[in-house]
């Protein structure tokens, strides 16, 4: 672990100093301006900032519930939110409610 916080302290300058010296790579898109009023560009950096920061926390909630229970817990978790989502399904977008899919997911939530 404390090799890979040194590598990413001694790479992490660099790349950002050759990232930096690219004009190119600071000026915005041409496209950006044309796809995006002025009125709204505000805002579509802020939901730009806002996807990028909720990713960093669900990166590091992810982390933290694999170090607080365990590997199996998260996945166990994961797989058994898909079941109340099938069912969702059926019941909000109208999907047709058959035999096997009822008793998938009948199946899914004793098996869980």
């Amino acid at each position: 672990m404390l090799t890979q916080r040194s590598s990413s302290r001694i790479g992490a300058p660099r790349i950002s100093l050759a990232t930096c010296e690219r004009t190119d790579a600071i000026r915005l898109p041409p496209s950006l301006h044309s796809h995006s009023p002025p009125e709204t560009r505000h805002s579509l950096f802020a939901a730009i900032i806002f996807s990028g920061a909720c990713a960093v926390f669900i990166s590091y909630t992810t982390a933290w519930c694999i170090r607080a229970t365990s590997s199996t817990t998260y996945s166990m978790v994961g797989a058994l939110n898909k079941l109340p989502l099938a069912l969702s399904g059926m019941v909000f977008f109208h999907d047709p409610a058959t035999l096997g899919s009822t008793s998938a997911i009948g199946v899914g939530f004793i098996a869980g």
